[in-house]
């Protein structure tokens, strides 16, 4: 039996609207807004975060449909799934890498390190395999943001196979306090094997900016979605939802002044834990608030909004000129950037990306006709 209704989540299109929202601010110098708004500017960052939760859940909702809820998949099968999520990814993000080395040029990048003077070969060629994930030097190196699909991918290869042996809640869980475990031992054994002018890229790629300390919170969506059957008991109980909903902010409120502390967990976890009481109160009741147009409209670009902000934001910082002063020239700036992506996201989305894909799978179609018929 299928864990999971088939039809669209809308509450977890408007999370990742949140997440991506989240994201944007912070790299625009959100943390510079007055107030509390400067606070949320500064989390925004953790936005990936909730993204990772929401792809931990949705891949084993994928998993399992693709099995029709009976049985696991075959290592065919498992392939075939992995290449067809991996694939979904590339026309946009080979878009992204085209744009960036045009506008950007091959220049060094602060991620790539200092003993490297621009892109290299390895560089390139590591990010059109999808393998940049597996590259200290290369998983920020091109987009400055892109390790979020290095790590991604590396899970989605080996999701099939994890599928296989994460079955039940109880197995969840353990998965869950063995990526914690795997999370903090793994920083501590492994040696920096970069220059020693490089080790801030090792440190951040392996305390941050990989697939290591970002497991936890995968685990974490994985877990979710197996509890989620029992969770549904409580669907449209108002009390129970807002109760969650309260629970979450006030971690959140926490991790935005640095006040949770809890021994041996990263603070990935920390803000993993926070998200997962705010994703289970969108599915036990979701609220207005948060489940709205805007949001949820967001969510649903957020793949192109993630990985082009950057080059709209050097270009207005680069040719648009102080007219405010602050934090009025900063709400103009977050405003011009939010239209701006919205109205690319919309054309990728929904023009680029389905042609490009409908064109590869016509391709893939002749090719393998034209192999029968030889």
């Amino acid at each position: 039996m299928s864990h999971a209704p088939a039809v669209k989540d809308r509450s977890i299109d408007a999370l990742k609207g949140i997440a991506i929202l989240g994201v944007v601010t912070c790299h625009a110098v959100g943390g510079g807004l007055p107030g509390v708004l400067g606070l949320l500017g500064s989390m925004g960052q953790n936005g990936v975060q909730l993204f990772f939760l929401i792809s931990g859940y949705l891949t084993w909702q994928s998993l399992e449909r693709q099995s029709g809820g009976e049985g696991r998949p075959g290592l065919r099968g498992g392939l075939r799934w992995s290449a067809r999520h991996i694939g979904q990814l590339i026309p946009i993000f080979y878009l992204a890498i085209f744009c960036t080395l045009f506008f950007q040029g091959w220049n060094n990048r602060y991620w790539m390190g200092s003993s490297v003077s621009h892109v290299t070969a390895g560089n390139l060629l590591a990010h059109l395999t999808m393998v940049f994930g597996l590259f200290p030097q290369y998983s920020n190196a091109l987009l400055s943001l892109e390790w979020y699909l290095g790590a991604l991918v590396l899970f989605y290869l080996l999701a099939p196979f994890l599928y296989r042996l994460i079955t039940t809640p109880g197995r969840a869980l353990l998965f869950f306090l063995l990526a914690i475990l795997q999370a903090n031992l793994l920083p501590a054994l492994l040696p920096n094997p970069l220059p020693e002018t490089d080790a801030y890229v090792w440190q951040a790629y392996i305390g941050n900016l990989s697939f290591v300390p970002q497991l936890p919170v995968l685990a974490a969506g994985i877990l979710l979605y197996l509890a989620m059957p029992a969770l549904r008991r409580h669907r449209h109980d108002r009390l129970l939802g807002y109760a969650l909903l309260a629970c979450a902010l006030v971690l959140l409120a926490g991790q935005m002044q640095g006040a949770n502390h809890i021994l041996y967990l990263p603070d990935a976890v920390l803000f993993a834990a926070a998200f997962a009481l705010l994703f289970t109160s969108q599915q036990v009741a979701p609220c207005p608030v948060l489940v709205n147009p805007v949001f949820v409209f967001y969510g649903q670009i957020s793949l192109p909004v993630y990985l082009f902000h950057i080059i709209l934001l050097d270009y207005y910082d680069g040719y648009v000129p102080a007219v405010f002063g602050a934090p009025g020239d900063l709400f103009l700036k977050l405003a011009v950037l939010f239209g701006l992506t919205a109205a690319l996201g919309a054309v990728l989305t929904r023009l680029y990306q389905p042609l490009v894909l409908r064109a590869c799978r016509s391709g893939l179609a002749l090719v393998r006709r034209a192999l029968h018929r030889g």
